[in-house]
């Protein structure tokens, strides 16, 4: 029995041996024909050639100027990207205060200052009034004139037939009856209480009216628009009252790229930016599309020989001479005859691409745009 056990051993022994025998032939042919790639005394001169010479570009910013006039809406980038950007802008909302006044007799007229003109006959005049365009929507003509008029002394009117009044609702030009507002008011009414029966009937109008109403000190009202464009706030009347300040609405306040940073791709050259044809302006505004430069080119390998890609060197614009890399790291580390890689430098430069050279074993190529 030990004597088999003995030949069994042998047996095992010769099989591995057979076994390694092989595996070291494999390595050996291996380790010859990397060495025939890699070692120095065999790499030829390569025939490398540069092709399509690219800057493209991506738009990561757009600067303006604040016009004025305008609704908000699109910016409108001109074809020259391959994905053409998208973005928008938006402007201000008008705010504008007005101011009353105490009913107090001007020494002429006993009614006051809101009742200036006289009785003719037994016929009450057109009262007094103020009128402002309101914004009913963000786009161009969607304003309507809303008409604020004084009644003085209603319960004074000796005339039925005229209302309860001794002043009518006023018509100037451009007014609807059905956007006419009345405030009654006494004589004697402080700027005060002239102030809040004047918010009173304003706030009881909105909606439909798209004005944000508050009170400002004691004799003034704000009216802050919910709506953002141009608008003329206030259209002078016959009234006393008065516009105290204004905070233009239309006036371009900001740009963005549409999420996520739509500043489009493969951009040949800066876009032209300007905003939607149907939101207005003035003409003032100018708009800059602020843009990230890459460079990109093609390397062919025109040659019999394979040459290692980390002993391919690149100079970009006359700048620096680099190693060619990648992040990640190449995965194939050759580039063999007939083959074409292609390179992209995220180079986030303001430059534009001029010039490429590249070099490798003696080999010198250079191109320019």
């Amino acid at each position: 029995m030990g004597a088999s056990v003995g030949i069994g051993a042998l047996i095992m022994g010769v099989t591995l041996l057979s076994v390694f025998a092989i595996a070291t032939t494999v390595i050996s042919n291996q380790a010859e024909v990397a060495l025939e790639v890699t070692d120095p005394d065999v790499v030829d001169k390569p025939e490398l050639s540069l092709s399509n010479l690219v800057n493209p570009g991506t738009v990561i910013n757009v600067e303006f100027e604040p016009g004025t006039d305008y609704f908000p809406g699109a910016l409108v980038f001109s074809d020259v990207c391959d994905v053409i950007p998208t973005g928008s802008f938006t402007v201000t909302n008008e705010v504008f205060k007005f101011r009353t006044f105490d009913e107090v007799a001007d020494g002429v007229d006993p009614i006051g200052n809101y009742n200036d003109s006289e009785w003719l006959g037994t016929h009450p005049t057109e009262g007094d009034y103020i009128a402002f365009n309101d914004l009913t929507a963000e786009a161009p003509g969607s304003e309507e004139l809303w008409i604020v008029w004084y009644s003085v002394n209603p319960s004074l009117n000796p005339d039925p037939g005229f209302g309860t009044s001794t002043d009518i609702a006023p018509t100037p030009a451009g007014s609807d009856p059905t956007r006419t507002i009345e405030v009654n008011i006494n004589e004697g009414d402080d700027a005060q209480q002239i102030r809040d029966n004047t918010l009173s009937q304003l706030q009881l109008n909105s909606p439909p009216i798209q004005i944000t109403w508050t009170s400002f000190v004691t004799d003034q009202v704000t009216g802050d628009y919910q709506n953002s464009g141009p608008v003329s706030s206030w259209v002078p009347g016959n009234s006393p009252l008065a516009l105290v300040s204004l905070d233009a609405g239309g006036v371009i306040d900001s740009v963005s790229l549409d999420p996520p940073n739509n500043g489009g791709s493969g951009c040949s050259s800066q876009p032209e930016v300007d905003p939607c044809a149907s939101c207005g302006g003035d003409g003032t505004d100018g708009f800059l599309a602020v843009m990230e430069w890459d460079y990109a080119f093609d390397i062919t390998n025109d040659g019999g020989t394979p040459v290692k890609l980390s002993e391919m060197f690149s100079t970009i614009n006359g700048g620096a001479t680099e190693v060619l890399s990648s992040t990640p790291a190449f995965t194939v580390e050759y580039l063999f005859p007939g083959e074409t890689i292609n390179v992209v430098k995220d180079a986030n430069s303001e430059d534009s691409l001029t010039r490429v050279a590249i070099s490798s074993h003696g080999m010198n190529i250079a191109v320019e745009t």
